[in-house]
């Protein structure tokens, strides 16, 4: 019984969905013919009080004949126009599973509503693909070369030491810049796992009262201690405010923003820090007073590894921007970029009070 069962299941399974459509469709209509008939039958013998002639049985049985064999053809070519746009969908939904993200389905063989608007999804999901493809193979491609610089320095380096014969003090400088390129390498794999557990989180569960001035004061004191060669000054006019949110988001919100604003700028930088609230929002305004940015580099500011200027490709690795912007995602905030070239960049950031 069971494997009997499983065989009708599977013969329903290959039922081609033209004839599907047309024999269900047949079968509803043959129903309706013959429930007709018997009213008509009823009727006359209701109304009439007098046996049903043999020519309006006939009559009727001729009417349902012709009624089902008409009504049989034109289901059957009604079918096959909807059919043929599902053969195609499926058809490039295979090529999809292979790998090909080249394929549309082309408007014009769709001509009903739904289908057509099931074929605009298609192509929204195909163009979605393509880029992701587009994406994963750039990220490879940025990833390994990060990684390839460094490690090869430290390659280099470490054979030049293997030399007994160099001098002490050029086998300090050589170790110092084998101990500099691991911190890269360091902070390089640090950064990727923060960047991917920010792609996987989707849900903020921890939400409490953050103060967002002293956090800020706490990050500038971190940057100090982090660019100390530098002696970066920061000039910050803020009153005392705070938001709902996750503090450890929002602190690496601010360690990128201020990372970012100071690696950029002058042999002494001056970042300018300064807050406000209203309507149900904080914004903080974080400016320096750098090189500022093109409006080429600013369109891609957020892509992962892209760094607009070459000449501090040693001092990071592109994905600050990036991090800051899905911080943003999870916590419903927002960003604007105001820069010029010459006159250094504005970045506003507002979250909500609660």
């Amino acid at each position: 019984m069971n494997n009997k069962r499983k065989q009708i299941i599977r013969w329903k399974g290959q039922v081609p969905f033209q004839i599907y459509y047309a024999v269900t469709s047949l079968a509803t209509l043959c129903i309706a013919c013959l429930i007709t008939c018997a009213l008509v039958c009823l009727g006359i013998l209701l109304f009439s009080h007098a046996a049903i002639p043999f020519f309006a049985i006939l009559m009727c049985v001729i009417t349902c004949l012709g009624t089902m064999i008409l009504g049989g053809i034109m289901i059957f070519r009604q079918a096959e126009g909807v059919s043929r746009p599902l053969r195609i969908v499926s058809e490039q939904t295979r090529e999809i599973a292979k790998g090909n993200f080249e394929v549309n389905v082309p408007p014009s063989e769709l001509p009903v509503r739904e289908l057509r608007v099931l074929g605009e999804n298609f192509n929204l999901m195909s163009d979605a693909l393509k880029k992701m493809e587009y994406m994963n193979k750039d990220f490879m491609n940025n990833v390994s070369h990060e990684f390839k610089t460094p490690i090869s320095v430290i390659a280099g380096f470490a054979e030049i030491l293997q030399d007994e014969t160099l001098p002490e003090d050029a086998r300090k400088e050589y170790l110092q810049l084998i101990r500099e390129e691991a911190e890269r390498l360091s902070h390089l794999a640090d950064n990727m796992l923060q960047m991917s557990r920010l792609d996987h989180q989707t849900l903020v569960t921890r939400m409490e009262p953050v103060n967002i001035t002293e956090q800020l004061r706490k990050c500038c004191i971190m940057m100090s201690e982090k660019w100390e060669s530098r002696s970066p000054e920061f000039d910050i006019d803020f009153p005392d405010l705070t938001v709902v949110a996750d503090p450890d988001l929002t602190q690496q919100l601010w360690i990128n923003l201020l990372d970012n604003a100071i690696k950029y700028s002058p042999d002494v930088p001056v970042i300018h820090i300064t807050g406000s609230s209203e309507g149900g929002e904080v914004t903080v305004r974080i400016r320096d007073e750098g090189m500022g940015m093109t409006p080429e580099q600013m369109e891609r500011m957020y892509e992962r590894f892209y760094q607009g200027d070459v000449s501090h490709q040693q001092q990071g690795n592109g994905l600050g921007l990036s991090i800051v912007r899905r911080v943003l995602e999870l916590l419903h905030g927002s960003i604007q970029c105001r820069s010029e070239e010459g006159k250094g960049t504005e970045f506003e950031i507002c979250l909500k009070t609660s």
